[in-house]
């Protein structure tokens, strides 16, 4: 069934355009008592001035959820409330990269929903929701909505279509048809026998944070899930759709002018590095042959190649597919994938496969995240150029990315009585295989557990 976006609304309100911009919040009581405060004013101003919609929100959200994926009648309600808080956050990001895909489209009033996918845990537990858009995804945590993940680039539109359920572990996203995974490391293997073999999941930071607006009402979905995009007008006719980030946030909000005078969430830094993406969808059809072997567990192999890329310059196929097999017949890649401490080394297999000088693995720093921060992970670009991160490791690392790039945003809320907050966000750009056309992507940094492991290479 083809969907145009979320259901018309039958409301209409007047509203300002203004200079006003949103990038929701950092660790803030205030600013997470701002926002419930903001929720309760709107539930009683929209009994006096807004005509609520009719739209069942459930039957609308759950309309995109891909039909064969079972969905447990329990999960619906934090569905909703993550692919409610998975909007607000799209909007905000909308007004901070204005030169992205979603502005455009958002401008035009084109952007659409195309799926929403509930993510599980192995124990099987509801862990995140996934928003399709026509251009790329937003990911966020089932039990209070941060935001975990987005990315501009497009999603292969028919990925989900013969999963029966979609898991997450360690940042390891991948698909299963009738238990058996059918992508990612654990490509071919039954789900019983993947729980036995992962190591602990430690738990996301993320997902210890209060849902940042309480338990949303169903006015507040609503009003949500009908005024994306093509929902809230800005009151010029009854056409008129919202093109504006911050009327589409005043709306929601149903904020009053002598509340707050200025929103806005520049990008106030960013840092990238030109480390090309390796589709690993076909490997065969890329760079090896058809007398090779294409390994599902060698997203560490591939973000070896693409920091080789960087360091030595472009590579030829014929350099890739030496490099790969001569990890790949290393003794520091099994069915396990590689150990989240050994990515010195199978760059020093494969560069010198290649023909490069003797790699010394001494000098590459490599250390847990303990601290995550966004000045730390920045200055690992700016010193080494781009890097390993791999995922909880007990004894391998589940996944493994390719950082090259940071994006920091601010937000600042001044109000008409002079006080005003500031808050910062920070994510981390990555080459991202855990879909197989493989995207950049952004990774909030508070989401990164303490036994992430980096490793940053010197090319000697």
């Amino acid at each position: 069934m083809k969907h145009d976006g979320f259901p018309q609304p039958v409301h209409k309100i007047k509203i300002e355009r203004g200079k006003l911009m949103m990038m929701v919040r950092k660790k803030s009581s205030k600013w997470i008592g701002l926002t419930m405060g903001l929720l309760l004013m709107s539930q009683s101003l929209g009994a006096m001035a807004y005509a609520a919609p009719t739209s069942p929100n459930k039957s609308g959200v759950s309309s995109y959820i891909p039909q064969q994926m079972n969905v447990p009648e329990s999960d619906q309600t934090a569905i909703e409330d993550s692919v409610a808080y998975g909007l607000i956050d799209a909007v905000s990001i909308i007004g901070s990269e204005p030169d992205s895909v979603w502005a455009q489209q958002f401008k035009t009033g084109s952007m659409r929903v195309n799926q929403v996918v509930p993510i599980y845990d192995l124990d099987g537990n509801l862990s995140e929701t996934m928003v399709v858009f026509d251009h790329g995804y937003i990911i966020s945590e089932a039990s209070n909505g941060e935001i975990i993940q987005f990315s501009f680039g497009d999603i292969d539109p028919t990925y989900f279509d013969g999963a029966d359920r979609v898991y997450s572990h360690n940042n390891d996203h991948f698909a299963v048809k009738n238990n058996t995974a059918i992508d990612s490391n654990y490509k071919g293997k039954h789900l019983d026998e993947i729980k036995k073999e992962v190591s602990p999941k430690e738990k996301s930071k993320l997902k210890e944070k209060p849902k940042r607006f309480g338990q949303l009402s169903k006015k507040s979905k609503d009003f949500i899930f009908n005024g994306f995009v093509t929902g809230a007008n800005e009151g010029n006719s009854t056409q008129d759709i919202i093109t504006s980030p911050p009327a589409w946030m005043i709306n929601f909000f149903q904020l009053s002018s002598s509340v707050v005078s200025s929103w806005s969430a520049p990008l106030v830094d960013s840092y990238f590095l030109n480390a090309s993406n390796i589709n690993q969808s076909n490997l065969k059809s890329n760079f090896l042959t058809s007398t090779d072997t294409d390994y599902a567990n060698d997203c560490a192999v591939m973000s070896t190649l693409e920091i080789m890329g960087y360091k030595w310059g472009a590579l030829t196929n014929a350099q890739k597919r030496t490099a790969y097999n001569a990890i790949v017949g290393s003794s520091y890649f099994s069915s396990s994938g590689v150990g989240y401490d050994k990515n010195d080394q199978i760059f020093k297999v494969g560069s010198e496969a290649i023909g490069k000088a003797t790699q010394q693995t001494s000098d590459d720093p490599e250390k847990y995240l303990n601290i995550n921060n966004y000045s730390t992970l920045k200055s690992y670009l700016q010193n080494y150029g781009p890097y390993y991160l791999s995922f909880n490791q007990n004894p391998y690392g589940a996944h493994t990315v390719t950082v090259k790039g940071t994006r920091q945003y601010n937000l600042t809320i001044n109000y008409t009585t002079g006080g005003h907050d500031n808050y910062s966000e920070g994510f981390i750009q990555i080459n991202d295989h855990w879909q197989p056309n493989g995207v950049d992507a952004f990774m909030n940094i508070d989401g990164l557990s303490i036994t992430t492991y980096l490793t940053a290479i010197v090319a000697n």
